[in-house]
């Protein structure tokens, strides 16, 4: 005969890792240092790309006010700027990270809290039988 509280638990349990523990479950693989230090990385990496594509963008779009400023000012001037930009959207970017990579893994960690209780809970339940 079905125990509908077990019903009830397991199908709660499914629910969890079906939806809003899926994300949860790969995140808790990792120690809170090591998921950090991926999701900075990972920001890194694209954050370059994407200046460098904004850049380059930029770069053709505005080909005749270029051409115009760089025999008006000196080039050392124009990359120093450049540089600034660069290590001012990256440093952003890299906190940003950051700061959501903290959340993210502190949330996994209260919902894996909680999907080990409901795993204790079964565990009584099979052990009352």
């Amino acid at each position: 005969m079905l125990n509908e509280d077990k019903v009830r638990l397991m199908s709660r349990m499914a629910m969890f890792e079906t939806c809003e523990g899926k994300e949860a479950i790969k995140i808790e693989k990792y120690t809170k240092k090591d998921y950090i230090f991926i999701q900075v990385i990972k920001t890194w990496v694209l954050s370059t790309i994407g200046f460098a594509l904004v850049f380059l963008l930029a770069l053709l779009l505005c080909i005749d006010f270029i051409s115009v400023v760089l025999s008006a000012v000196n080039l050392s001037v124009i990359l120093i700027a450049i540089v600034a930009l660069y290590a001012a959207c990256v440093i952003l970017s890299v906190m940003y990270a950051r700061k959501e990579a903290v959340s993210r893994y502190e949330e996994a960690k209260r919902l894996i809290k909680k999907y080990r209780k409901y795993v204790d809970e079964l565990d009584v339940m099979y052990s009352d039988f």
